[in-house]
């Protein structure tokens, strides 16, 4: 992860977002576990994790509290990219969010 270290070096906290349904669970209820790493890892980095769905936030807390996940915020998905112009990195299964955009 060392390409990230331009952005902390210009004092820049990385905002990372990951999707709920598809990207951290898988759409048969199970926990995707490579996902869940990847969310992990983003965490230990020192970055701004967000997790959001399109089913809403209590949606996502729920999910959070089972998979005992702690992120910095939770909230509903946001409908548009413009409406994510601040999340550095978004992970998701079917929308282009954030700069740059990684569909999983």
């Amino acid at each position: 992860m060392k390409k990230l270290d331009w952005l902390k070096e210009a004092n820049k906290t990385i905002v990372v977002a990951f999707d709920v349904d598809g990207t951290l669970v898988n759409f048969d209820d199970t926990p995707n576990q490579d996902n869940i790493l990847l969310f992990n890892h983003f965490q230990r980095l020192g970055c701004k994790t967000i997790i959001w769905s399109s089913a809403g936030q209590e949606y996502a807390e729920s999910w959070c509290e089972k998979l005992g996940l702690k992120p910095s915020g939770i909230r509903l998905k946001p409908l548009n990219k413009k409406e994510t112009e601040w999340v550095d990195i978004a992970f998701d299964d079917d929308t282009k969010l954030g700069v740059v955009s990684i569909t999983v």
